[in-house]
């Protein structure tokens, strides 16, 4: 059990890789697909890959949030403390659910590294990097607002978009205010702290404060310069996603006539901002976006819009996942094996895709 807890002797790790697969596909098109890209192509393990159904009965489950690592202090706990205290014991296997990415930040600052950048300057690009990207994707509804005002469409419900951009505004002002000088840059990083330190007393406001200065002596003298061309960049980068929505509709048949660009740009781009919360990973900018379309073109559009696949791919909330055990009987799940880098819902009858390995890390 220490393998999987104090020691996190990874190599030792005898773990499954499972993805959610819709009820209404059945085993005979997941074999379809394996026989098809086995045809052209020889991904390693492809013939291990199998259509699962996991039923899940009692279990003990928390939530973690920080690093993968982290979670062995959580782990212990429930294996020496909460499972025995319930008097349950330890049966079958151990399931995570992550609702987040591997880390974008700490692969971007490890890119960043392995170029020789200094470690400083590789956290401030990459944290300037994700400011630009927040700005832009929260001002997105503001090109909505004024399709919406140009073309007389019914505003409705897309006025709650004005948070959005009010969040943009914040974002924006919060950045220049950093940037004018070391003592506005103490200031913003202090208050901010002070703000997060009544929810998470182990933050210290002067600890940001000093972080901020250091940001802003990273970014200060380029900004003028690199951040009008990164808001640029990332205005193509939106345009290419509104470009690749507007393709999928018009391959199923969805013409100008039955959604037009202007449905389909409103439709997106007031959806995008929540592309930056766990939601997307629940599947809320698919059916907000989705819930847009119809609006605009009827009944009709819906079977087309769904084989479009018009949702994004999710961005859950960084550095989250459900710990479960699940039991047999009045048993509890326990580390027989564990489940690598497992997306899966722990409910009666889920059929789920499944590989088997051993990773290096997660």
């Amino acid at each position: 059990m220490s393998t999987f807890t104090t020691a996190r002797d990874k190599s030792a790790w005898d773990w499954t890789l499972l993805l959610l697969v819709p009820d209404w596909v059945p085993p005979a098109m997941v074999e379809a697909a394996i026989e098809q890209v086995g045809r052209t192509k020889s991904p390693p393990r492809l013939a291990e890959v199998r259509l699962e159904e996991l039923t899940e009965g009692r279990c003990v489950q928390t939530l973690h949030v920080g690093p993968f690592d982290a979670e062995a202090e959580v782990l212990a706990q429930l294996h020496h403390e909460v499972i025995p205290a319930h008097g349950f014991t330890l049966a079958g296997k151990h399931h995570e659910i992550y609702l987040s990415d591997v880390g974008d930040m700490v692969l971007r600052v490890a890119m960043f590294k392995s170029w020789q950048v200094p470690p400083g300057r590789a956290v401030a690009g990459t944290l300037m990097n994700a400011l630009s990207f927040f700005i832009v994707r929260f001002s997105a509804p503001l090109l909505g607002f004024a399709i919406v005002l140009i073309s007389g469409r019914s505003l409705g419900l897309r006025w709650l978009d004005l948070i959005s951009l009010a969040i943009a505004a914040a974002l924006g002002t919060g950045l220049v205010l950093l940037l004018r000088t070391d003592s506005w840059a103490a200031w913003v990083g202090r208050t901010v702290g002070r703000l997060v330190h009544r929810v998470r007393p182990a933050v210290d406001p002067d600890r940001w404060a000093d972080g901020c200065i250091r940001f802003r002596g990273e970014v200060a003298a380029r900004f003028g310069y690199a951040f009008p061309r990164a808001v640029a960049a990332l205005l193509v980068m939106l345009l290419a996603d509104l470009s690749i929505m507007l393709a999928a509709l018009r391959f199923v048949g969805l013409g100008p006539d039955q959604l037009s660009v202007l449905d389909v740009a409103v439709a997106f781009v007031f959806a995008y901002p929540l592309t930056a919360f766990a939601m997307s990973g629940l599947g809320i900018v698919d059916m907000v976006a989705l819930a847009s379309l119809v609006a605009s073109g009827g009944d009709p559009v819906q079977v087309g819009l769904l084989a479009a696949g018009t949702g994004r791919p999710p961005s859950p909330a960084k550095g989250c996942c459900w710990l479960m055990y699940a039991p047999q009987g009045e048993h509890l799940g326990g580390c027989h094996s564990a489940s690598g880098s497992a997306v899966s819902r722990m409910s009666t009858r889920v059929p789920q895709r499944e590989t088997h390995g051993r990773p290096t890390d997660r």
